[in-house]
């Protein structure tokens, strides 16, 4: 999945380039933004998908941290309203944000042995950055390999946004990632 992602990733980027592009002289043709949508939302709907599936944490918990309470209405994409939504939809049936799912940022979080190395991404202005430092301090704690990467400016899922120069950054930074780590993986047979 880490491939398809990247790869829808850079085809956003691009295609946004191409409607800036200097001298352009005419505007993109009118399919082109509804296909950049429709990529956008599929490539959400793939994550989704993926993280009900695989158990992926959605990072929370009962506490509201210091970066909740500050930024709760100030940051855009995220509110406590909405996360709180999204949790209820997340979670099982009677389950508060302290089960396992949401809350992995404590010494219970069970990894697995094979648990592979993770690049743990952190927005300035996301609300929900201090759960994800607590989780990279868990994989530390539990000796597997993390690599923390941060941008003070960035708003939650800004990776989203290929205008937002961030999101370049964050795809170099992703690609270098996967090519360190994959390296020292066996080749599938």
């Amino acid at each position: 999945m880490r491939g398809s992602v990247l790869r829808s990733l850079i085809q956003l980027r691009a295609r946004a380039r191409w409607q800036r592009a200097p001298g352009r002289t005419r505007r993109a043709p009118p399919a082109l933004p509804w296909t950049v949508r429709i990529q956008l939302f599929g490539l959400m709907a793939t994550v989704g998908a993926t993280t009900r599936r695989d158990g992926t944490p959605y990072f929370g918990g009962e506490e509201r941290t210091d970066a909740e309470l500050r930024l709760d209405g100030k940051a855009p994409v995220v509110t406590m309203r909405g996360s709180d939504w999204a949790w209820r939809g997340f979670l099982p049936e009677g389950a508060d944000r302290n089960h396992s799912a949401a809350h992995v940022t404590d010494e219970n979080a069970g990894l697995a042995d094979g648990f592979p190395p993770a690049m743990v991404v952190i927005g300035g202005l996301d609300p929900l950055q201090d759960w994800q430092r607590r989780y990279a301090d868990v994989l530390r704690r539990k000796g597997k390999a993390v690599r923390v990467v941060e941008y003070p400016e960035a708003i939650h899922t800004f990776f989203f946004f290929p205008v937002l120069p961030d999101s370049g950054r964050l795809v170099t930074e992703m690609k270098a990632f996967m090519d360190e780590n994959s390296a020292s993986e066996p080749a599938a047979a």
